[in-house]
């Protein structure tokens, strides 16, 4: 019986020195939470920029426009943006390095010239509509 629960005995001690109380316990376990969780959403935005890149590029549009994006709220978060392992977002540079990734993969030769013009179309359109307004 010694040898099966030998083993466990000086996990309670260690607990102990590291918490007092209940409260501490419990604070403590709520940040080990938090912590395990925020690969999670990282990891969940870098898939919501793969699937945005799929999506632009279906529909006809450049996938510049998301790397543009990425790097505005790189140049936005600059400074004031708290280390990444305590962040749910992925460093906005992580997503500029992941879509410039796929655009090569994807598009080896270049980005076509038809998203180009998607581009192009979608800013018309913009123009278009705020004429009217």
């Amino acid at each position: 019986m010694h040898g099966g629960l030998g083993g466990l005995f000086p996990l309670p001690c260690y607990i102990n020195l590291i918490v007092r109380n209940a409260q501490q316990a419990a604070i403590l376990a709520q940040a080990v939470n938090q912590l395990v969780n925020l690969k999670y959403g990282r990891k969940d935005e870098l898939e919501s920029d793969r699937l945005g890149f799929e999506f632009m590029t279906k529909a006809g549009y450049s996938p510049k426009g998301l790397v543009e994006l990425m790097q505005i709220l790189g140049s936005a978060n600059s400074g004031g943006s708290p280390p990444e392992f305590l962040s749910t977002h992925p460093n906005p540079g992580n997503g500029v390095e992941l879509l410039q990734a796929i655009i090569t993969k994807t598009y080896p030769q270049g980005i076509p010239r038809n998203l180009e013009e998607g581009q192009e179309r979608f800013a018309q359109a913009v123009l278009t509509n705020h004429s009217k307004n």
